[in-house]
């Protein structure tokens, strides 16, 4: 029975990050049963909208890396230059939050803000990795609102103060796979 748990496991992760984790075994498992789907040997579980919960699409991701002023219009709009490097920030997975959820306001925040990102989905280990092959690592794309606790992210020049709050990175609903979009926006 043991046995059997942990192939069931590897074959069915729990989690997109375990899914992830399983490579070509989970993508290939995925892909038959979109076969059987198709087939008709498999019959979907469907159940009315309005009784379904939509979950953020991963919730567990290994790291929530995010960079801020990544684009020109977005450095003008705050009256600054596009800087030579951009500061880059942590969110915790407690930031992560459900589509349809409320953010909850940090308390004392008077400047809550956000901004739609476009969540880039790593799909497996990178270690210097090459600009020319940075796009073969990548699973696909989701959305992310960045929310921000400005009057915590500008106490001192690093931002993550206001970044790292519970419920500051609602993601999702989906996961796009990168197929569906072969040339993604580039700053």
């Amino acid at each position: 029975m043991v046995r059997a748990t942990a192939i069931a496991d590897a074959l069915f992760p729990q989690s997109t990050r375990g899914f992830l984790e399983g490579g070509v075994a989970t993508q290939e498992m995925l892909a038959k049963m979109l076969e059987g789907l198709t087939a008709g040997t498999f019959e979907p579980v469907t159940a009315p909208a309005a009784e379904v919960r939509v979950h953020a699409p991963i919730h567990d991701p290994g790291k929530f890396i995010c960079i801020g002023l990544n684009y020109t219009d977005h450095a003008a709009e705050t009256g600054n230059p596009r800087p030579a490097e951009p500061p880059v920030f942590p969110k915790w997975n407690t930031a992560i939050l459900d589509p349809d959820e409320p953010i909850l306001r940090p308390r004392g925040e008077t400047r809550l803000d956000w901004e739609v990102e476009l969540g880039v989905v790593i799909g497996k280990t990178a270690r210097y990795v090459s600009k020319e092959q940075a796009l073969d690592y990548v699973y696909g794309y989701t959305i992310i609102n960045d929310a921000s606790a400005r009057d915590f992210q500008f106490v001192t020049n690093q931002w993550a103060a206001g970044k790292i709050g519970d419920t500051l990175a609602p993601v999702g609903p989906y996961i796009a796979d990168k197929t569906e979009i072969p040339d993604p926006p580039r700053a």
